[in-house]
């Protein structure tokens, strides 16, 4: 496939994922969840919102691939999806003109 075309169908994927990230919140429970797997009422106790707003924070970046999430029980736990952001370091990469970081 034309590397311009595999470029345009990502796109939406790329804007969707960047979009998720451009929130200071979501920047934040990334930041925390890039250093271990933790679950909602972990992140609530550092975070100062409340438990709806996480949830709405959390569906967005579950959405966009940022996040994965794993069910014990009534707890989910969350963890980045490095493959994801694997991906869009190439897509950026590929902004400037260059090959992407793997």
């Amino acid at each position: 496939m034309d590397k311009t075309l595999a470029l345009q169908m990502q796109e939406p994927r790329t804007v969707e994922a960047l979009r998720a990230l451009a929130d200071a919140n979501r920047m934040h429970i990334a930041t925390m969840l890039s250093q271990k797997e933790m679950c909602a009422i972990e992140l609530l106790q550092q975070l100062e919102i409340s438990q709806p707003t996480l949830s709405h924070h959390m569906k967005t970046l579950t959405l966009a691939s940022i996040v994965k999430t794993r069910k014990t029980g009534a707890q989910v736990y969350y963890t980045l999806n490095g493959a994801r952001l694997d991906e869009l370091l190439v897509a950026l990469g590929e902004l400037r003109g260059g090959p992407g970081v793997k």
